[in-house]
């Protein structure tokens, strides 16, 4: 039942009235105690269907519930809210920084007044040092950012020590960054983590993606080494996989490869075990760990929807590449950069893309840095092509396909994955056949291990140091819609042309079915300018799952008033309404609901070729659905029944299915104990079996007729198959999912 919390809530917290299930408002659920064998105590919980807030009075004691948790709480704090006078200046402060995260080569350097900049920024850093930790390092950074950019734009700038003196944790007699230097450290890591997670003490892994680069490497090592001298906590840099690239290898110092920590190495596996560590994450932002993320930089700008939601630092803006953001961390510190760790960071960068894009393409903020990099390597641009030759050289020379395909790949904007390899064009048209090949059955793999919508391959030639031509070779996932793949070339035909001609070229463009091929220009077009359009483009037209069981097309999501056409055309799920309108609103349209039946199959299709994003979908945390199955009596259901409604009784019409409705008020199923043909579970198990992984929650029929509903129970992480519902009940989360026997592609 459900109780109105501010009204009946007794002083020592027992429901004292109750309201009727209908009841709209501050409405709360209501468990009592019913177990006389064992102790229980109260929770606050949350129902998901109807989107209520709960208090459960019968809850065992020695229960493990995935997501019980226990909110601190403390007599005083000991951190202190930002002054108003502090939130003004921040203000001031953030409108001077956007003056330096201009995306445009050609922008004039920003004026500033550095005497009141500095005087402002003496007083936010001390009422910063009074902050929380975590809040603490968010202002720190910042404001580190923002000097950075100073210096670099206004070189006349006298560097001093702002942050230094207050925040540098570590010995501060010698802040050079060096290759020595950064050897020392690196040196010690391996030790210093194993001593950490012995003495049970916090951790941060600094680690770049999952194919790392050279930018996501060298990135993650120069973090870390800066990160150290800031923190109490151990700071180590993590390298995903087992191995260095050799370009890398090239680039660092001599037998630097064995004294890292990788991500398949026994140590990382114990760390991560540990619960101690927090990770900085190093040019991107997705971790299988979202919740335990301390920090990004990312020279990509983060989706709207991602750093909306982010209460960590991130750096991150349009910039050449994640390592020159670090930089400016560094120089902001009252770091000095020594000549050999600048040509370090130069080479690192011509990594990234070719030549003649890194002259024309850099923002003004990133071009001033490059200037003083230079100067300080002793090189001028006029030396970059006999510096960049044999790294060119290095790099490709790799003729390895499975190499040249994980060397530059990613996978961090949505379901499809783009990798950039880079081949030298006479090798590759003397073996362009079997290049193909490769790169095709490599793609098929990757696309059937992990479902993607789409893989796109950015093939660029190089003729030398030179770019010669490139390619974008689209290719789909098993069932997807071949109007996504028109969808992607239209775009990056479309946008190959207007980058180009922004420039003062005219591309030479060749489309074929699967391929958008270009030419006759001199610089190789970027995938992180592509990357956001082709995630927006996939996330629209890649709605769909095809079910081999049920030979259906089956919705990613639940239905909204926009997919039935409906004049109102809101792009919300349709929820709060009960079955008898679901019925309705589907009477007239070409879609319908999955039955019990399907629903499983369709749940088995999905788990059986790795989709996980229709899996997660299928049993989602954020909603529950109707499934287009009725309960008639203790024995007897009806699939997809029609609807005879008068003013007292809503009949339901349709050929009688008969098997034994399984009892539990509630119990606990296995997926695996699913009978095919009825969806309706073989075993029932005890309700009290806690944290066990794979098991659902059962509800059989209170009274009839039922309707079935894919539940989930929050407090348990633990989807549900709930037969209790009454067709004229509606929920705020209850909505539900359309399916097609065929598509029309329009």
């Amino acid at each position: 039942m459900e109780s109105n919390f501010q009204d009946s809530i007794y002083p020592k917290k027992i429901v004292k009235n109750f309201v009727n299930l209908q009841t709209q408002g501050v409405a709360w659920k209501y468990w009592s105690p019913h177990r006389t064998e064992q102790w229980v105590g109260a929770i606050r919980g949350y129902v998901l269907s109807s989107d209520t807030l709960s208090l459960d009075m019968d809850i065992p004691l020695d229960a493990h519930q995935p997501s019980l948790c226990i909110r601190e709480v403390r007599d005083n704090i000991e951190a202190t809210e930002p002054s108003s006078q502090f939130l003004d200046n921040h203000k001031y402060l953030s409108q001077i920084t956007d003056q330096f995260k201009s995306k445009l080569p050609q922008t004039n350097k920003p004026s500033i007044n550095w005497a009141t900049i500095r005087n402002i920024l003496i007083r936010q850093l001390a009422e910063v040092q009074q902050m929380a930790s975590a809040d603490q390092k968010y202002y720190r950074e910042l404001y580190l950012d923002l000097v950075g950019s100073i210096y670099v734009y206004h070189s006349e700038i006298p560097r001093d020590n702002l942050f230094s003196n207050l925040f540098l944790s570590k010995n501060q007699s010698d802040l050079t960054l060096s290759p020595q230097n950064l050897l020392y450290y690196l040196e010690t890591i391996k030790l210093k983590l194993q001593q950490a997670l012995e003495n049970n003490s916090d951790i941060v892994l600094v680690m770049g993606h999952e194919h790392p680069d050279a930018d996501a490497i060298i990135g993650a090592i120069l973090e870390a080494y800066r990160l150290q001298f800031y923190e109490a906590r151990t700071v180590v840099p993590v390298i995903c996989g087992d191995n260095l690239p050799l370009e890398v290898i090239e680039l660092l110092p001599k037998n630097i490869d064995d004294k890292l920590i990788y991500t398949d190495s026994a140590l990382y596996k114990a760390t991560t075990d540990s619960g101690l560590g927090r990770w900085v994450l190093i040019d991107t932002y997705y971790h299988e760990y979202p919740k335990f993320i301390d920090g990004i930089i990312d020279h990509h700008i983060l989706p709207d929807y991602y750093a909306q939601r982010q209460d960590i630092f991130c750096s991150n803006e349009l910039a050449w590449n994640s390592i020159l953001q670090i930089v400016y961390k560094y120089l902001a510190g009252g770091f000095q950069i020594d000549a050999d760790m600048a040509r370090l960071i130069i080479k690192a960068t011509l990594l990234e893309a070719d030549l003649s894009s890194l002259r024309k393409n850099m923002t003004a903020k990133d071009r001033c840095l490059w200037q003083q990099l230079l100067s300080i390597a002793g090189w001028s641009d006029d030396n970059l092509s006999q510096i960049y030759q044999p790294l060119m050289d290095k790099f490709l020379s790799v003729e390895s396909m499975q190499s040249l395909f994980w060397r530059d790949y990613k996978q961090d904007l949505g379901n499809f994955g783009i990798s950039v390899i880079k081949l030298d064009n006479q090798y590759y048209q003397t073996n362009k056949q079997n290049i193909d090949n490769q790169i095709s059955q490599l793609v098929d793999s990757v696309l059937n291990q992990q479902n993607l919508a789409a893989i796109i391959i950015s093939l660029a030639q190089y003729d030398g140091i030179n770019f010669k031509q490139g390619s974008f070779l689209i290719y789909l996932g098993k069932n997807r819609l071949p109007k996504l793949r028109q969808s992607l070339i239209q775009y990056i035909h479309a946008y190959i042309l207007d980058y180009y001609r922004k420039r003062q070229m005219q591309p030479k463009i060749e489309i074929t079915n699967t391929e958008v091929k270009y030419t006759n220009i001199s610089f190789q077009l970027p995938r992180l300018l592509l990357g956001p359009g082709i995630a927006r483009i996939i996330s629209d037209l890649d709605r769909f799952f095809y079910s081999n069981s049920c030979q259906l097309y089956v919705s990613r999501t639940l239905a909204t008033y926009q997919d039935l056409n409906f004049e109102r055309g809101d792009i919300n799920w349709i929820t709060n309404v009960n079955y008898i309108t679901v019925k309705k609103l589907l009477a007239s349209q070409s879609c319908r609901l999955l039955t019990l039946t399907e629903y499983y199959q369709v749940l088995k299709d999905a788990m059986a070729i790795n989709d996980d994003d229709m899996v997660q979908s299928l049993t989602s945390s954020d909603y529950t659905e109707f499934l287009d199955t009725v309960i008639v009596n203790n024995s007897q259901y009806i699939d997809q029944p029609c609807l005879e409604i008068n003013d007292k009784h809503t009949n339901f019409k349709g050929r009688l299915k008969h098997h034994q409705i399984p009892y539990a008020h509630p119990g606990l199923m296995k997926l695996q104990d699913i009978n095919p043909k009825t969806g309706l579970p073989n075993t029932i198990l005890d309700p009290n079996r806690y944290a066990e992984e794979n098991l659902w929650r059962f509800w059989a029929p209170d009274s009839f007729p039922a309707i079935t509903v894919r539940g989930y129970i929050f407090l348990l992480l633990q989807p549900a198959l709930d037969l209790k519902i009454n067709h004229q009940e509606q929920h705020a989360n209850l909505g539900f999912r359309l399916v097609y026997q065929d598509l029309i592609e329009g």
